[in-house]
């Protein structure tokens, strides 16, 4: 697992928070449950949002972060993670890659932490942070924890999955 703190520039991360609002009051929502295995939402309780990013959205995203990812050829899409919402252990193993960058700023309380297990069995845990990016291409298994109820707003992110 690799993480890059700062991996975009703020500009791109407002500019990408701001599609997730007009995007919110859309009906172009998926719930995460209903297109995940339900291996990966058993004993969660609620609900993780996704939706595609826009075009131009994942044209900016793309240019500025090429010089970290293995490759371009890869999906792009939002997850807001809700109170109660998390996923279980999984690899993402039918993907070249995995990647996360984190869009908001986050405190360790309200749970939603990123956990992962290295080859060497060791296990490993950030809290989100606004611009972190963790990229995933060791195909190592990964979760995140159930977000709080009492976060006071949701856990926001970028998915990207490569081909």
């Amino acid at each position: 697992m690799k993480v890059i703190y700062n991996a975009v520039r703020p500009e791109l991360i407002s500019f990408i928070n701001f599609e997730i609002d007009e995007l919110l009051k859309e009906t172009v929502w998926s719930c995460g449950k209903s297109l995940w295995n339900k291996d990966l939402t058993l004993g969660i309780f609620g609900t993780c949002l996704t939706a595609s990013c826009r075009l131009i959205t994942t044209q900016k995203i793309k240019k500025e972060l090429s010089s970290n990812l293995p490759h371009d050829n890869y999906t792009t899409n939002y997850h807001v993670w809700e109170e109660m919402s998390g996923i279980n252990f999984h690899s993402d193993e039918k993907y070249s890659f995995g990647a996360t960058l984190y869009l908001n700023d986050w405190d360790i309380n309200w749970g939603g932490l990123f956990i992962w297990i290295d080859a060497n069995k060791k296990l490993h845990a950030v809290c989100p942070q606004k611009g972190m990016l963790v990229i995933n291409d060791q195909k190592e298994n990964h979760m995140v924890t159930s977000v709080s109820p009492l976060a006071p707003y949701a856990r926001r992110s970028l998915q990207m999955f490569g081909a």
